[in-house]
């Protein structure tokens, strides 16, 4: 087991050199190399930046920014109130309304993507074969993407990757025709993302295979 992580005395801010003390939101960043070391620590304000900022640069949108960007629409759209939310949290929407509004927009077409999906493998036949089978781990490869299955506990993790960027979705496996799968993780751009999971719908049929190298879909 790693050791656990504890933040030094008068740590500070590797944008804006705020101090941060143990009870304030903060983000490790580490570096690119794999080498487990630390590169800087962010405020929760520079994070959000950081992270706002790096999506307008490279497009590509992850699991904290999606739901954040699921929040704020539901916060815009649905005529919520932002007076109860955090002055943090409220300042992050309005600031990057734009952003984020664009970003749930990308996630709507996502799930459409998904619910087609659904309907045409999960539903229809990889269910039962998931359900047949008594190993967790399932792979295949379709047109140039791998694709990865893993379950446990009723849900099943389907994950699609190019080799830099993936979607993962995830389905249930409970009896019954309704449709319930939806995203659980993104590291890429949306339309790169929205591209994979159609070109794997498209298919007539998935076929998985057993594997054990396989684990939590790849995530």
């Amino acid at each position: 087991m790693g050791k656990a992580f504890t933040l030094e005395k008068n740590t500070k801010c590797g944008l804006c050199k705020a101090k941060i003390s143990p009870n304030d939101l903060y983000t490790i960043i580490y570096e690119d190399d794999n080498s487990g070391k630390i590169k800087h620590i962010l405020c929760d304000n520079c994070d959000v930046d950081d992270e706002i900022a790096h999506y307008r640069k490279t497009g590509i949108v992850h699991n904290h920014l999606s739901m954040s960007a699921v929040m704020a629409d539901y916060h815009f759209n649905e005529g919520k109130s932002l007076d109860r939310l955090r002055e943090d949290v409220r300042h992050f929407y309005t600031k990057y309304k734009k952003d984020l509004l664009e970003i749930a927009d990308g996630n709507r077409k996502i799930q459409e993507a998904i619910g087609a999906f659904d309907v045409k493998h999960w539903l229809s036949y990889l269910k039962n074969y998931w359900n047949n089978s008594k190993e967790r781990g399932h792979n295949t490869k379709i047109d140039g993407l791998e694709v990865m299955m893993w379950g446990c506990a009723g849900r099943v993790l389907i994950t699609i990757t190019n080799g830099k960027h993936d979607i993962t979705m995830i389905f249930s496996d409970e009896k019954g025709n309704e449709s319930k799968g939806g995203q659980q993780g993104i590291n890429a751009p949306l339309a790169t993302a929205l591209e994979m999971v159609q070109k794997v719908t498209k298919v007539n049929k998935i076929e998985f295979k057993p594997d054990e190298k396989v684990t939590l879909a790849g995530l």
